[in-house]
């Protein structure tokens, strides 16, 4: 036979060479997929601790301080924030805190520091607006008006550290998701698997 009929023959692929081709792509799909999921996981295991974190803060620091706290959720943008019910002054350091007004001297024009209390971010980096990882969202969250799947939502504890029960469900986009749930009859705050 000549060359060019060989040419000619030899122009498609073998059923042993298709066959090999189809079992590694198995074998990498095998491996690779798996770790798509569990990255996954990894994911929203961790952006359901860090909610848990800051619930457990906030309940933490309202015994210690018996003033309010509670974390704002904006569940359609993905960012959430503690707060606590305070005044210009709460936030204040003791060597921080004004000297009493002198009537003898000049009387200083400077507005007074605000005295009614608010919902103010917590001093430090603790009270920053923090953000959900991007690949991440708030499917909802429930208390006791109901279910939410937007605007904004507010756990609120209480100075004794005592709340209404409420759920936050973090979850990929796909749906797969973790629950962060705060039981006050257990008093706490746990992360279990989203039913939904």
């Amino acid at each position: 036979m000549s060359t060019a009929a060989l040419r000619r023959r030899r122009q498609g692929f073998t059923l042993l060479e298709v066959v090999a081709v189809v079992a590694i792509m198995g074998m990498l799909l095998y491996l690779f997929v798996p770790n798509i999921a569990s990255v996954d996981s990894a994911l929203v295991k961790g952006g359901a601790r860090e909610i848990g974190a800051h619930l457990e803060y906030a309940r933490q620091r309202a015994v210690m301080t018996g003033k309010p706290h509670r974390l704002m959720i904006g569940i359609d943008e993905g960012w959430y924030q503690l707060e606590w019910f305070a005044t210009d002054l709460d936030d204040l350091a003791d060597d921080e805190l004004p000297p009493p007004l002198d009537l003898r001297g000049p009387i200083p024009m400077s507005p007074a520091a605000e005295t009614i209390p608010s919902y103010r971010p917590i001093p430090g980096p603790e009270g920053d607006v923090a953000w959900l990882d991007e690949r991440l969202r708030f499917g909802g969250v429930e208390g006791d008006e109901g279910w939410y799947e937007s605007g904004e939502f507010q756990i609120v504890f209480l100075g004794d550290g005592s709340c209404d029960p409420a759920r936050v469900v973090v979850e990929t986009g796909d749906e797969r998701g973790l629950v962060v749930e705060v039981s006050p009859m257990l008093d706490s705050v746990r992360i279990i698997q989203d039913e939904g």
